[in-house]
């Protein structure tokens, strides 16, 4: 007896992207370009990108299955923080 594949013949499933580690480069890079905003003394863009890295950094952490989503999620969370809190601190 011949094994069904779960797909029709010649069809394949579209590549999915890897949304944790998108979430979690996403908030690094929020972060960063805060952080460059905080260094050019922009203080409201800093503490606005920081916050947005901040959520989107949150959301990934809740969303993430392994240990590294969450260890590269804690990145981003860390530079989000770090653009959130300098952008305070030039207020």
């Amino acid at each position: 007896m011949r094994m069904r594949s779960a797909h029709p013949a010649g069809h394949r499933p579209a590549v999915v992207a890897d949304l944790d580690h998108t979430l979690a480069t996403a908030a690094v890079v929020v972060g960063a370009v805060g952080l460059v905003l905080a260094a050019f003394d922009v203080p409201l863009g800093a503490i606005a990108l920081g916050a947005l890295g901040m959520a989107v950094g949150l959301w990934g952490q809740m969303m993430s299955t392994t240990r590294g989503e969450r260890f590269a999620d804690m990145a981003g969370l860390l530079v989000s923080f770090l653009s959130l809190a300098v952008g305070f601190s030039l207020l």
